[in-house]
């Protein structure tokens, strides 16, 4: 084992079983001790607080609950490290840095547990923020880097946690054999409180035992466990575009197939730990993952009874290939639904801050995507219309070609071209011109992917800052 600085980079929150009899030494005498003596009374009936003096609030404290105070300096009492042997947790809270080394060093090796606040370096624990309702407890903890933003947030749950949750908890408790005997199977019984807690949260007039009748009514009717699959879109780019239909989806997933685009905070905050995640991404040109792998792992899957989560980014219904995933659901006559996302044309467009349509100047939209063929194939640009905004996905290699095409269209040279890139990630950008001069203005530019390419005279909205 190294040396113990090194080795705690990182927490995790564990619920720790303390005893009324576990011995806890708290250091210090300031409000933040007393804070710490307040959290811990509620579990152990054996503190000991050591400081050579206290404030006038924690005197009142520990006259009026009987706590055990030693009024002495910390060295004078234990100067022989073996005597901190007894203890099973050890709290110093008084801003003396080399008084906080000294514990840690003697400290060290042990089974003791110890929190030296504000420093977590020192630190084997920290402890989080807590809101509590009797038995629901939730914890927050920012592995020691900001105290002050886990109170924040522990005062915005507070609000939202009220104690009817508590009853809601209780009730769930006191149900719990009754439904394990009844629904055999453990993934019908993850589904089903799952779906009780959302019918409780959107039929809030319903007693809970009626709630609890219908729904559990519904899964004894099927006992075994059911394959099913989602075909999610969950926005473009930024992760708060995610619909909270589309995490409630990914939540309950066995198996979740996410693609190249997906915000890595999407899977980290909505998915289960014990989901299985398969990375299929792919782009054009990309032969290490095809359509037709990611079709057989879905067969596969859902031939073992599990519930899919295909997500994607954008919009299921744009370019997507949600098609032949449905096909696969029909084939193998899975339950399948469709939770759409926010497109990247308009997630993209919405930041750029200009509209799709507007009154007077765009009244349609024509999305479409262009491969090597489709540059001399007249056929796609003959019914292009200049008096509607046309989003190209997927064609940024032939940017040069589609302002050529268009102005052979009898679309202005001047009409207003835009590229947004990387859109709504923290690496947006966005790029203008027209199509007569996007050649030579962006001659040697190279655009990354993704990259989105809008054409129409909506985009003269932001002429003035862009000087198109």
């Amino acid at each position: 084992m190294g040396n113990l600085n090194t080795v705690m980079t990182k927490t995790t929150q564990i619920s720790l079983n303390i005893q009324a009899w576990h011995k806890i030494l708290i250091v210090g005498g300031g409000q933040i001790a007393m804070a710490k003596y307040m959290f811990f009374k509620d579990y152990s009936q054996n503190i000991t607080i050591v400081a050579k003096d206290v404030i006038h609030e924690f005197k009142e404290v520990i006259a009026r609950e009987n706590v055990k105070y030693i009024q002495d300096d910390y060295n004078n009492l234990f100067s022989d490290k073996t005597k901190l042997l007894e203890w099973f947790i050890v709290v110093v809270a008084c801003n003396n840095d080399q008084l906080n080394k000294h514990i840690h060093q003697q400290v060290y090796g042990t089974n003791i547990l110890l929190n030296i606040v504000d420093n977590s370096s020192l630190s084997t624990f920290h402890l989080p923020a807590v809101v509590k309702r009797n038995d629901l407890q939730v914890s927050i903890s920012t592995n020691g880097k900001s105290p002050a933003f886990a109170r924040w947030l522990k005062a915005k749950l507070e609000s939202i946690l009220n104690f009817s949750h508590d009853n809601l908890l209780d009730f769930m408790g006191n149900k719990r054999d009754l439904v394990k005997s009844k629904l055999k199977d453990s993934q019908a019984r993850r589904l089903f409180w799952y779906d009780f807690l959302e019918l409780t949260a959107s039929k809030k007039s319903q007693s809970l035992q009626s709630l609890l009748d219908e729904c559990l009514q519904g899964y004894m009717n099927n006992q075994h466990a059911q394959a099913k699959l989602y075909l999610i879109g969950v926005g473009s780019g930024d992760p708060e575009n995610i619909t909270l239909k589309a995490i409630h989806a990914i939540a309950k997933a066995d198996v979740i197939l996410y693609d190249r685009l997906i915000p890595k905070d999407i899977l980290n905050f909505y998915a289960r730990s014990e989901a299985l995640k398969i990375y299929v991404g792919k782009k054009r040109g990309d032969k290490l993952m095809q359509q037709e792998n990611i079709n057989d792992l879905i067969r596969k899957h859902v031939a073992n009874n599990k519930i899919v989560a295909r997500v994607k980014g954008g919009d299921t219904a744009v370019f997507s290939r949600v098609g032949d995933e449905i096909n696969i659901a029909k084939e193998t006559n899975t339950a399948y639904e469709l939770i759409p996302g926010i497109s990247a044309m308009s997630g993209c467009t919405a930041q750029a801050k200009f509209p799709l349509t507007l009154k007077g100047v765009s009244s349609s939209i024509k999305v479409m995507t262009i491969y090597k063929d489709d540059i001399n194939d007249n056929k796609k640009w003959q019914y292009l219309d200049p008096n509607e905004t046309i989003v190209f996905y997927m064609s940024i290699r032939y940017l040069h070609n589609i302002g050529q095409k268009l102005q052979e269209q009898n679309f202005a040279p001047t009409t207003p071209i835009a590229i947004i890139e990387n859109g709504t990630t923290s690496e947006h950008r966005e790029y203008y011109s027209t199509l007569e001069n996007i050649h030579k203005d962006y001659a040697n530019h190279e655009f990354k992917n993704p990259s989105l390419i809008l054409v129409g005279r909506v985009i003269n909205i932001l002429s003035s800052n862009h000087g198109i």
